[in-house]
């Protein structure tokens, strides 16, 4: 997310910086899911997304809606970095895979509109960790049945 001059010096520096003029009018709140693609396609007679998640997910959902996001994701990132101390092997190698692809992720966000194309990306970050997670409860009722 950019504020004053930086806006201007990117190729989508007129639609980011329209757009962060109507999120100072409503900036906690936003206006709504999906705001910003009739927003967007008004300002530029056809375009639909401003190829910045972070900028769409504040004009939509303001910053209580970025915050949880972000929190989430954090959340998310935060336990597979701690499933992949507490385990061995592949499986903690699939967590610290699965919590690292987060980050992509993130910086994806910025320059891209990942969040909307869902069948090409976060599949194999969550693909990752669902396999994680499965390896570990395996493992651990491989555990309960050893005893």
């Amino acid at each position: 997310m950019l504020n004053g001059e930086m806006r201007t010096w990117l190729p989508q520096g007129y639609m980011w910086s329209k757009m962060w003029e109507r999120i100072d009018e409503q900036p906690l709140l936003g206006y709504g899911a999906n705001a910003s693609e009739s927003f967007i396609s008004k300002l530029t007679r056809g375009l639909k997304h401003p190829h910045n998640d972070w900028l769409r997910l504040l004009f939509d959902f303001g910053y209580v809606g970025v915050i949880i996001f972000a929190l989430s994701l954090l959340m998310q990132a935060l336990h597979a970095y701690r499933m992949a101390k507490r385990t061995v092997g592949e499986i903690s190698l699939l967590f610290y895979a699965g919590a690292s692809s987060i980050l992509s992720f993130i910086l994806f966000m910025f320059t891209d509109n990942i969040l909307l194309y869902a069948a090409f990306f976060g599949n194999l970050q969550f693909a990752i960790l669902g396999l994680a997670y499965a390896a570990r409860a395996t493992a651990a009722e491989g555990e309960h049945l050893k005893l």
